[in-house]
């Protein structure tokens, strides 16, 4: 199948943070392979390589990936019970490009009011937002 060299090196790549982070490949208008990455706890990412090669399109999509920070905190997510809140405070942190303080007294709140878990809370706390402490913090203390 097309596209199984790229997607297993991608996959292969991210080791320990793959649990939950899908991975396809395909064939943009130009010739050249898009790849295409997603996960509960992400928007997704896409990553147009330029190159009609698998391989050279593996080896460029693992460069990108390499700078990008979503892989490091989707990959740090818990199993959501709370999707839509959770990708909705990570939304409007990103809208507003909220401070780490912002992400965390919202989650505190919401998480003080039953509608955030506390690993949830921990999570957003602990990755989403400027200058976040990329730790979980949990709202326990």
């Amino acid at each position: 199948m097309r596209g199984e060299v790229i997607r297993g090196e991608v996959i292969s790549w991210l080791g320990d943070r793959a649990d939950r982070w899908t991975a396809d490949a395909s064939i943009d208008a130009r010739g050249c392979w898009v790849v295409q990455l997603e996960h509960p706890a992400s928007a997704g990412l896409t990553v147009e390589t330029g190159a009609a090669d698998e391989a050279e399109a593996a080896r460029v999509a693992i460069r990108i990936l390499t700078s990008n920070d979503e892989i490091e905190i989707a990959a740090a997510s818990p199993t959501f019970d709370h999707p839509d809140l959770c990708l909705g405070v990570r939304a409007l942190s990103s809208a507003f490009r909220w401070h780490n303080r912002e992400v965390r007294g919202v989650s505190f709140l919401m998480f003080e009011y039953g509608h955030l878990s506390e690993p949830e809370t921990a999570w957003l706390e602990g990755f989403i937002g400027t200058d976040a402490p990329a730790s979980h913090v949990s709202p326990l203390g």
